[in-house]
């Protein structure tokens, strides 16, 4: 295999955001393990400048682009912090998550305690630390 190829963060992290905002195998993207070129998949991609390669499904020149949830950055994160930050709001922010909007709830709650910007904090600090490690797992390297 040729030298371990470099993906700027903004692009990985841009990919990621896709992914993670489509159904399930809706919006994908994968990263050449020899380029570093993030290459998009999807629905709503009617008007790409460029082909897709073919050969897509060969793990061995591209790797999936992961979504949130399978970085652990859904729920997970979200009491993560709370355990962290307000952890007499564990039960508060749990009910939000047993109905629909508990993200727009959540933040509305973090809003109200002044937590909002520390929130967004820890989330891009876990975010770049997942594609970090998601990077080395699969011999790419993140570049800032």
């Amino acid at each position: 295999m040729p030298s371990t190829a470099s993906i700027k963060y903004d692009d990985l992290l841009e990919a990621l955001e896709w992914v993670s905002t489509g159904a399930a195998l809706d919006n994908q993207a994968f990263v050449s393990r020899l380029t570093g070129k993030v290459h998009w998949t999807g629905a709503d991609l009617d008007d790409m400048e460029e082909e897709t390669p073919d050969d897509l499904d060969d793990g061995t020149i591209y790797v999936q682009v992961p979504d949130k949830k399978d970085l652990d950055l859904g729920r997970q994160l979200v009491f993560a912090f709370v355990e962290a930050q307000r952890p007499d709001g564990y039960e508060t922010v749990s009910g939000y998550f047993r109905q629909r909007g508990a993200y727009r709830h959540f933040k509305d709650w973090l809003d109200r305690l002044d937590l909002l910007d520390a929130w967004y904090a820890f989330e891009a600090e876990a975010t770049k630390n997942a594609l970090r490690a998601w990077c080395a797992e699969n011999d790419l390297n993140l570049a800032d």
